[in-house]
């Protein structure tokens, strides 16, 4: 899992900080011919997130080459592997003959190089969270998924308006979410935790909360615990390694979600987590609202990010739903 959450933040913040925040969610170079969807049926994708978009959209059988991250479906790992995120390998993307390669907004350099090659480059936004959705629909008309990205986009922006209904008129408490922990089993020192701008700050607003990290500057700041006791948060998603193993994709990440709190015995619930009990003053280990949020594609910006903020929500939801706390403070905590 900790692959997975460096190769995220890298992916985020190399976009971030190499292109600006101000890049358009929707990027293709003005000399660049797209071909017509027909045309489009050889593909080649330079990220995991746009690898599980066009996988979504029933066009994995078109998908000739991915990047080495990409291993979602299942089947993306059959197709040639041309790179990394900023290690293209041009002569692997020219192997496979793609009549269109898809990219990030991140992958403009690889853009030009590949316009120079006479391949045809979409780049699409997946910084944000509108630009997942709205991917979905771009592909969809460049490459012909007779509106399958349409359809999707329509039903992921339903259960968003659930979620805004659902939290009408409640109170949003300040909710922490920990990517990174430092410490030790007993301890917690340190904490990389999401920032006011970007992609996972979204999340938690959709979800029903209010970010207790007020930083601005940087997406990700590692905060101390001094830190940590400023912002005083109600509400702990334990997103990190620490918190213990995460899920294998499943198919309800709510019901994966509750399962993980759920535990018989407070020793099974507890689990990664016990270390939160160092921090007592805290608000969210005071009250018992520290919960563990354990699967990889929480980190993946692509279709089933969805189903990430629909969990957090239940976590942050848990007072009136059928979770429980993992943990309440024992002793002279």
């Amino acid at each position: 899992m900790r692959n997975g959450i460096h190769t995220t933040l890298f992916a985020l913040g190399f976009g971030l900080l190499g292109l600006g925040a101000a890049a358009p969610w929707f990027s293709r170079a003005s000399d660049v011919r797209l071909p017509p969807p027909e045309h489009c049926g050889r593909i080649v994708s330079l990220a995991p997130s746009v690898t599980e978009t066009l996988f979504a959209l029933g066009l994995g059988d078109r998908v000739v080459g991915v990047s080495r991250f990409c291993d979602y479906p299942p089947e993306a790992a059959s197709r040639a592997v041309v790179g990394g995120y900023v290690d293209l390998n041009y002569e692997a993307v020219l192997a496979a003959r793609p009549d269109l390669v898809v990219g990030l907004t991140e992958h403009r350099f690889h853009q030009r190089n590949l316009f120079k090659l006479g391949i045809p480059t979409l780049l699409v936004d997946h910084q944000s969270l509108e630009g997942v959705w709205e991917s979905l629909e771009t592909l969809d008309d460049v490459c012909g998924a007779d509106g399958r990205g349409r359809r999707l986009a329509k039903e992921i922006r339903r259960r968003l308006d659930q979620l805004r209904q659902r939290s009408a008129g409640r109170n949003r408490p300040r909710v922490l979410l920990v990517l990174e922990r430092e410490g030790s089993p007993q301890r917690v020192s340190a904490c990389r935790v999401v920032g006011r701008e970007g992609y996972f700050d979204r999340m938690i607003e959709y979800a029903g909360g209010v970010n207790a990290c007020r930083e601005a500057w940087v997406r990700y700041p590692m905060v101390s615990v001094e830190g940590l006791l400023a912002m005083a948060p109600e509400v702990i998603v334990d997103m990190s390694p620490a918190a213990g193993p995460s899920e294998k994709a499943p198919s309800d990440l709510r019901a994966a979600a509750a399962q993980s709190i759920a535990a018989k015995t407070p020793a099974q619930a507890e689990g990664g987590l016990a270390a939160w009990r160092s921090l007592p003053r805290l608000p969210a280990v005071r009250q018992g609202r520290v919960y563990a949020l354990r699967c990889d594609f929480a980190f993946r910006p692509g279709p089933r990010v969805i189903e990430t903020i629909e969990a957090i929500a239940s976590l942050i939801r848990a007072d009136d739903a059928e979770l429980r706390p993992v943990f309440r403070p024992s002793g002279d905590n």
